[in-house]
């Protein structure tokens, strides 16, 4: 079923000309005031940001929605001119009701903050939104014309918010959320930065000058932190080296967000997104989405996260597929997920998991596939640990029941006509019985089983069956949970790496076999240190080449 795409402009995309409108320029003012501290098992960075408007004209944002089920503002910027007008350029930017303590709206798109090592580890900050107003004067003559109480309640429709020229947004170190989790850093020398309007969703005068960085040097996990070096320009971190690194966030979002950065660069063909509240829905899209070059993006049924909607505004997808029905994406994150779609937007979805799989395949894959990977449908890592492969195989992921191929699936299986069919999962999970009905769709050899003593050991062994060589690069994550994990596949697949699965305090055995055997310069590890442990990510670097 199309989606109706948003037929008003996106984004800052008009025309505009410098001798009529009065333009900001955001800029960063240098940061300050860092130190560290822990707070329970988590070690953080903070430090103070003021973003300044150092243009000829105010950064003015309204927002607004039809009606209070709407969790979002939608927004557009006010452009002021010099003879007086006030034309209006709709933006992807949404408006936020904040989640740290303060009770107003936050925007989407204002700052992203980003720490890395010498080796090309990189941290994301967890402040993406924030109020605009003028909570400190900078330089000029200009008043201030945009307050705190500008910044709303719940029950607003309609909202306006801003920067005036000459002063600046402060955001001080001791804030809800003002911090980088360095829970996983080790004490060194490290580079902060701090971007305003990243994805550049606001119309400024001079679009290259959004960030302040500071070189900084943290010895301790309470106290002062070490000034070495600061700058107002842009820096871009280095590739990374490290030989295992570990890439999450706060939540499944986040983390998610944080995966597909670091495997996508921008235009991607298709981008999918899914609810991250369940597993079968992302799955089966994982190798729909690896096939086309494209990424999973994870949302709520109601609600877009910060950084997945920053992820979609950089990857610029030229189509978006919607997976699932309504009641699991609502139409209404439908409606907000249209501006970022290049060309089209669609939603798939069927009346249980195995349709929608079935319809996932029957969107991506033509018939005559080479090969069709079939697992079961009420558990989720034969599945994570099978994607990467079939995305690289050219085929489609389909779920079943244990003990009945659903129809869906027979029906699709009988129009892919696969030349191979490959079943993830012992008879446990598949049976022999469903082995056999799916015999009848395989045009090659018979259909093969792959499958272990337990999760662990299936996708260790799903590993070796594809890899037989080793392999330069692995995805690990926990075998105990899906949502850190469900970015993984599409990622691997077009990194052309296997994903394997370990406990939250140890590597199980048939996990450390396949990690040996791999012989790999480099793993990535998803999930934070409360998921996977300090010291299983220590252990991962012995199955690493120097």
């Amino acid at each position: 079923m199309a989606l109706a795409l948003l037929v008003t402009a996106v984004g800052p995309r008009r025309e505009v000309s410098a001798a009529t409108d009065r333009l900001p320029d955001l800029r960063m003012a240098n940061l300050s005031a860092f130190r560290t501290e822990s707070s329970g098992a988590e070690r953080r960075l903070r430090f103070t940001t003021i973003m300044t408007n150092e243009g000829t004209g105010p950064l003015e944002v309204h927002g607004w929605r039809s009606n209070f089920g709407e969790p979002h503002l939608r927004t557009a910027q006010a452009i002021h001119n010099t003879d007086g007008g006030v034309p209006m350029v709709n933006s992807s930017a949404l408006m936020e009701y904040a989640k740290d303590g303060h009770d107003h709206w936050h925007i989407h798109g204002v700052m992203l903050y980003q720490m890395w090592s010498d080796d090309g580890q990189v941290r994301r900050g967890t402040k993406v939104g924030f109020c605009l107003l003028d909570s400190r004067w900078m330089f000029g003559a200009t008043p201030s014309a945009y307050s705190e109480a500008m910044c709303g309640d719940r029950g607003d429709l309609n909202n306006k918010m801003g920067l005036s020229v000459g002063w600046g947004d402060e955001y001080p170190a001791n804030f809800g959320l003002q911090w980088i989790d360095i829970s996983t850093m080790p004490p060194g020398d490290y580079t902060v930065q701090a971007r305003t309007d990243e994805q550049n969703w606001y119309v400024e005068s001079n679009e290259g000058n959004n960030c302040a960085w500071s070189r900084v040097r943290i010895t301790a996990s309470n106290g002062p932190v070490t000034i070495l070096a600061q700058g107002r320009d842009c820096v871009t971190p280095p590739a990374s080296s490290a030989r295992v690194e570990r890439q999450y966030g706060n939540d499944r979002y986040e983390t998610t967000a944080a995966a597909v950065e670091d495997a996508f660069a921008v235009e991607v063909p298709v981008a999918y997104v899914a609810t991250g509240r369940n597993f079968p829905d992302a799955l089966a899209a994982g190798a729909a989405a690896g096939a086309q070059g494209g990424p999973i993006i994870l949302v709520d049924q109601n609600f877009i996260p910060a950084l997945a909607a920053t992820e979609l505004e950089r990857l610029n997808p030229q189509r978006i597929v919607v997976v699932g029905g309504p009641s699991i994406v609502s139409d209404y994150v439908g409606w907000l997920l249209a501006p970022f779609a290049g060309s089209s937007i669609v939603r798939i979805s069927g009346p249980d998991r195995y349709a929608t799989a079935a319809a996932i395949s029957a969107d991506a894959f033509a018939p005559n596939v080479p090969t069709v990977y079939v697992t079961t449908g009420q558990d989720w890592p034969d599945a994570l640990a099978g994607v990467p492969h079939a995305a690289r195989a050219g085929g489609p992921l389909l779920l079943t029941r244990r003990d009945t191929l659903p129809g869906s699936i027979a029906a699709e299986l009988d129009r892919l006509n696969p030349g191979r069919i490959i079943v993830l999962g012992s008879a446990g999970v598949v049976s022999d019985g469903v082995m056999a009905a799916l015999d009848a769709y395989d045009t090659g050899g018979g259909v093969l089983r792959i499958g272990g003593l337990d999760r662990y050991d299936t996708a260790s062994r799903i590993s070796a069956f594809h890899h037989p060589g080793g392999a330069p690069l692995a995805y690990v994550a926990t075998g105990a949970n899906f949502p850190d994990a469900l970015a993984a596949g599409p990622a691997a697949a077009v990194r052309g790496a296997p994903t394997l699965l370990v406990q939250a305090n140890a590597i199980p055995g048939s996990t450390s076999h396949e990690l040996a055997r791999l012989n790999m310069s480099r793993i990535i590890l998803l999930g934070g240190p409360s998921v996977i442990s300090q010291a299983v990510q220590n252990s991962l670097v012995g199955y690493t080449a120097s």
